[in-house]
């Protein structure tokens, strides 16, 4: 496999460190805290939501909030989906 010269520092490679970040894309997408009904959108390794505060709604990062409405009414996540808004991820210390 070939691999361009700053491929390491992208993340892509066949090591450890390669796979840990693949293991951290994973984990992007929309996230939703049912107790204060807000929603964030995760797509860098900056900060993951934890469970049981967090529920991993959908890996797809550009969901609307009427689409993520409508999935936490399907699911049932909170009482008044239409009262879900946007949160914001809390500031790196």
């Amino acid at each position: 496999m070939f691999l361009h010269k700053n491929s390491e520092k992208y993340g892509y490679n066949n090591s450890n460190k390669g796979r840990a970040y693949m293991q951290q894309t994973s984990k992007f997408g929309i996230y939703l805290n049912p107790t204060d009904k807000l929603v964030v959108r995760i797509n860098s390794p900056y900060w993951i939501p934890e469970e049981p505060d967090w529920v991993y709604l959908t890996p797809e990062v550009n969901a609307t909030l009427l689409s993520i409405r409508d999935m936490v009414r399907e699911k049932s996540l909170v009482p008044d989906a239409d009262g879900v808004t946007w949160g914001n991820i809390p500031a790196k210390d």
